[in-house]
């Protein structure tokens, strides 16, 4: 019964829209997605720099300031590579359409599915998951998602 219910999901997964074919979400086929966001700069807190750079829709780049032994500074790009990059002027909304709401798909498919946040302080976990004004986050989207379905299913 388990294998059955295991193919029957991923057989469910693979037709569900917003899946890997889909270019505007970031669920892929594969059971993880990483997705990260690039807060604005808080220039009431002193950030005077942006270090961090979206390269495309799966690429941040961060410069870090070094200083090499002779004592010249340089700066030095890192760059890492995920499943979706958002940058600082994606709203709540479109993070909810590319990554929360393709896994609504999933769970009214009969599967299982996931999103948290992850961060160190004041990275913006909070805003996103929850919103603020009239910014709704993450979870109010996805209820009203949930309701409006249920409803449709009803009627």
């Amino acid at each position: 019964v388990g294998r059955f219910r295991a193919a029957a999901i991923r057989q469910s997964r693979q037709s569900v829209p917003g899946r890997a074919n889909d270019k505007n979400s970031a669920v892929t086929g594969s059971d993880i997605t990483v997705c990260v966001r690039k807060r604005p700069l808080r220039t009431e807190s002193g950030e005077e720099e942006d270090i961090t750079e979206v390269d495309g829709p799966q690429t941040l780049n961060v410069f870090e300031h070094k200083v090499r032994v002779d004592l010249t500074k340089f700066i030095k790009k890192h760059t890492f590579n995920f499943d979706c990059v958002a940058d600082d002027d994606c709203t709540n909304e479109d993070l909810y359409n590319r990554i929360a709401k393709p896994l609504l798909d999933v769970s009214f498919a009969g599967g299982v599915a996931t999103c948290f946040a992850y961060g160190q302080t004041g990275s913006g976990k909070t805003y996103t998951m929850l919103g603020k004004g009239e910014a709704p986050g993450l979870y109010l989207l996805a209820a009203k998602d949930i309701f409006s379905r249920v409803d449709a299913l009803h009627s």
